[in-house]
């Protein structure tokens, strides 16, 4: 497990911790801190905790990570969708897109342009 700073989190609530965990590690090579609820997560440099809510609204969070075309196709892949595709900012240089995950919540998607 990762041991994380006290630096501000942000809650995303979905219904099932343990798929939950499984699902963001899967499609974001995300680390867990603690496996309670709630449960500590980090995607990239952005810390979550995910917090077990019976029926969630979906939310909108933002995720920087190695490559926003892995992780937009690993969530279509697996039970989510494609609501922007990944394209490269002119100004930037970053690729970015936003998917729907399969617990309903949608992520904007960000890293560095790809060489």
């Amino acid at each position: 497990m990762t041991k994380l700073s006290k630096s501000p989190q942000e809650m995303v609530h979905i219904p099932d911790l343990d798929s939950a965990r499984t699902y963001y590690a899967s499609v974001f090579d995300a680390e867990f801190a603690s496996g309670g609820n709630p449960c500590e997560m980090v995607i990239g440099d952005r810390r979550f905790l995910l917090s077990k809510e019976a029926a969630p609204p979906p939310e909108t969070h933002a995720a920087k990570v190695r490559d926003a075309d892995v992780s937009v196709a690993r969530i279509a892949t697996r039970g989510g969708e494609i609501v922007d595709p990944v394209a490269q900012a002119a100004d930037t240089g970053e690729r970015h897109g936003a998917v729907r995950d399969a617990f309903g919540h949608v992520w904007t998607v960000t890293s560095a342009h790809r060489l």
